[in-house]
């Protein structure tokens, strides 16, 4: 099951159970509205190639496209269910010059693992799904084991044009993306927006 919206930035839809996503949408806010518009905007408007690493539905990537329509963007979530709906996303609101890959980004290539649970959120420690009534962050949802297995590339490899803005958001696995993607971040000295919290690999 769904929550989806048409917001005035745009088409955004997340699964009913993602308790942080769903519950902002069901208030009619795209998930970091507010910081985008009042903190990276600007950032956002300026650049020309956009990276949004950690994509999961598109919340960001509707958000940028909406504020810059001519910006590229390369967005990656490694999630397969998230990412059929960073694809959904993007197609309902015909975002053009929008590059997704079903991938994690990282300090070298390889294979990998999700994890099958959070470590936050509510039901945290316990198995994930999607679209049920059972809550859980799955934004929030780590490189582990016991979950689905992944790809994990590096920003270096993709040997895309001049990046301006790169956003990570991959719960505790940044550093480790700075470190794949090193030499880009020497050659074109983008705007880096990270999280970091108490998620650390």
């Amino acid at each position: 099951m769904l929550v989806e919206k048409q917001t005035e930035y745009g088409y955004i839809s997340y699964y009913e159970n993602d308790q942080v996503f769903a519950d902002g949408l069901r208030n009619g806010k795209i998930y970091e509205q507010g910081l985008i518009l009042n903190r990276l905007a600007d950032y956002v408007k300026d650049s020309r190639v956009i990276f949004d690493i950690g994509a999961h539905t598109g919340s960001h990537t509707v958000m940028y496209k909406y504020l810059n329509p001519k910006c590229l963007i390369w967005a990656f979530e490694p999630q397969k269910k998230m990412f059929e709906l960073l694809q959904h996303n993007i197609n309902k609101n015909k975002l053009g010059s929008v590059l997704a890959f079903n991938k994690a980004m990282g300090h070298k290539r390889m294979n990998f693992t999700m994890s099958n649970m959070t470590t936050d959120g509510e039901n945290m420690r316990r198995p994930i799904n999607y679209g049920t009534k059972q809550r859980f962050n799955l934004g929030g949802l780590q490189v582990g084991t016991g979950g689905e297995e992944i790809e994990i590339w590096t920003v270096d490899e993709m040997r895309t044009p001049s990046i301006d803005y790169m956003k990570i958001d991959v719960e505790g696995f940044e550093f480790l993306v700075i470190l794949g993607g090193m030499e880009t971040i020497k050659r074109d000295r983008p705007i880096i927006v990270f999280e970091n919290n108490h998620k650390v690999i």
